[in-house]
């Protein structure tokens, strides 16, 4: 194998494969600009699992997006729901966004984008989580995590 085509192929793996973690709050600015891109570049379908969701600024990301025929699905703790006064819950019901409650306790913070790229780690989606506590999001666009996440996202929309 010659050398070009080693090269070749390092340029190659490294333009199509693209992670990054964002330690919060420190790059809070930065992986909340990553996730309003993310949101706002998707064309055909934004999927979401979170425990807590109270940031209106990604609320209102959500509704554009679906505004523009992107399909959104948000499924949250339907504990959660009922217990936080500031749930986007009912504002992104509203506006048409799919959304499943689920009884079972969810922990998990995930977000796939178009199935070519996701996000998860720690951080709910509040502005605090976002830019006061210690948090990490991580996204990614590697192929067996995102068939995995992509499976996790479907059984938990099909249990609710």
């Amino acid at each position: 194998m010659s050398l070009r085509v080693i090269v070749l192929f390092f340029i190659f793996f490294n333009l199509s494969f693209s992670s990054q973690l964002y330690f919060l709050p420190k790059e809070s600015k930065e992986a909340t600009n990553k996730l309003i891109t993310l949101i706002e570049k998707s064309s055909s379908s934004i999927d979401i699992a979170v425990y807590n969701f109270t940031y209106k600024k990604l609320a209102k990301a959500l509704k554009d997006r679906a505004k523009k025929g992107v399909k959104v699905t948000v499924i949250l703790d339907k504990q959660k729901v009922n217990e936080e006064e500031k749930t986007q819950y009912k504002y992104l019901k509203r506006e048409g966004i799919n959304i499943v409650l689920t009884s079972n306790k969810l922990h998990i913070k995930m977000a796939i984008f178009d199935k070519k790229t996701a996000l998860f780690g720690s951080a709910n989606w509040k502005k605090d989580s976002f830019t006061k506590d210690y948090e990490i999001l991580y996204f990614t666009d590697e192929n067996k995590t995102l068939d995995k996440l992509n499976s996790i996202f479907k059984e938990l929309e099909k249990e609710n």
